[in-house]
């Protein structure tokens, strides 16, 4: 455990740097601090299944404006605006990350991940698990940047994003935390990058579940070749909508489109079933 927060006070120092040499830009959310996780990491190391959820960016939500805005991290207020860091702010910064959920979490956000997870037989805990009824506790990190801006990722132009990313973070934490299923939703040239990074290739696919929109059930297909990613006919309800599901070395990796939440073009329904169905594919039931 002790090499463990060394090297994770290493993560914290590299990325409060570039957080502090970047803060000063227009599009950055003030007063904050980088969001390096979300979740109580102790809790998740501790876990039988490690799960990881991953979206772009923080929301400017996570700091909302006023008096209150570290109303999610209240420890952090007090090393907000340090440049540099000391072992006692690290662990400050360290158990208001870990508390996240226990205080105030952005709950309208992460509730489209909630149901994925519980239905995975895991929980982000806190709020979302408050008799701790789940033993498996998840984490969530962002793919670009561990800063909130105002507007959130998408909205960004290219310029921004190249002069914000910090994409290598992501990769740094992910060889750290070791999950065994990653979950991410968000546009597929982003997912893209991610899987090449990790050499998650088509042929390691393993299931496709997909349906039209406007649909009530879900197909399961093995099949890459006959589930095109986006299927545009004459009219927005015939797109197809589909998660993807890869093996590699032990570890699963679950792709589904976003809209303003996670796999929010499936219902909530849709998703209790289609991820109780890969619980069994994962677990051999």
């Amino acid at each position: 455990m002790m090499k463990d927060r060394e090297k994770l006070n290493d993560i914290i120092d590299s990325c409060w740097k570039y957080f502090r040499s970047k803060y000063d830009y227009h599009v950055v959310v003030k007063p904050s601090v980088p969001i390096i996780w979300f979740g109580d990491l102790e809790a998740y190391k501790r876990s039988k299944l490690k799960i990881v959820t991953i979206g772009l960016n923080p929301s400017d939500n996570e700091f909302p404006n006023g008096e209150h805005a570290f109303q999610r991290f209240p420890e952090a207020e007090i090393i907000a605006a340090k440049n540099v860091l000391e072992n006692k702010d690290k662990d400050i910064l360290f158990n208001s990350l870990n508390s996240y959920f226990k205080t105030e979490p952005y709950s309208r956000w992460f509730d489209a991940y909630e149901i994925i997870l519980k239905n995975l037989g895991a929980s982000f805990g806190g709020e979302f698990d408050p008799e701790n009824e789940y033993n498996n506790r998840a984490v969530h990190i962002d793919l670009f940047t561990a800063i909130a801006t105002s507007p959130t990722w998408g909205k960004l132009s290219k310029e921004l994003k190249a002069y914000l990313s910090n994409i290598e973070l992501c990769f740094e934490l992910l060889e750290f935390l070791n999950p065994d299923i990653i979950l991410i939703s968000c546009n597929y040239p982003a997912f893209d990058l991610f899987k090449k990074h990790f050499e998650f290739k088509d042929d390691m696919l393993d299931y496709v579940y997909w349906k039209s929109n406007g649909d009530s059930v879900f197909t399961k297909s093995d099949d890459l070749s006959k589930v095109p990613r986006t299927k545009k006919k004459k009219h927005d309800s015939e797109y197809i909508y589909r998660i993807e599901k890869y093996q590699k070395d032990g570890k699963t990796l679950i792709w589904g489109p976003y809209r303003s939440k996670a796999f929010d073009y499936f219902s909530n329904i849709m998703k209790a079933d289609i991820f109780s169905e890969i619980k069994k594919d994962i677990s051999g039931e």
